[in-house]
């Protein structure tokens, strides 16, 4: 896969992650479940986890908490999402 081709490879996830910390439990589940997930990775998707950040332009306490469960603390990064703010776009 991805990540065991680039290994040094760290990738920034924005706004919390999007859907992925929604996502990577169902992802192992699949990885476990259905052989031709496995075809391409070596482990189950969670275990890449590591290798990505996220960003903490959430707008909810418990969003954010779900951000440093999925990610770690370690791998939550600030961001401002400079210049965008809600409502400037034409």
């Amino acid at each position: 896969g991805f990540f065991d081709r680039y290994r040094g490879l760290r990738i920034i996830a924005a706004h919390g992650g999007g859907a992925l910390p929604y996502l990577v439990s169902r992802m192992d589940q699949c990885y476990d479940n259905i052989p031709a997930c496995r075809e391409k990775i070596s482990v189950r998707p969670s275990e890449y986890l590591p290798q990505i950040y996220a960003d903490a332009v959430v707008f909810s306490p418990d969003v954010l908490e779900l951000c440093v469960k999925t990610f770690g603390a370690d791998n939550v990064v600030y961001g401002s999402d400079y210049p965008h703010t809600i409502g400037d776009m034409p």
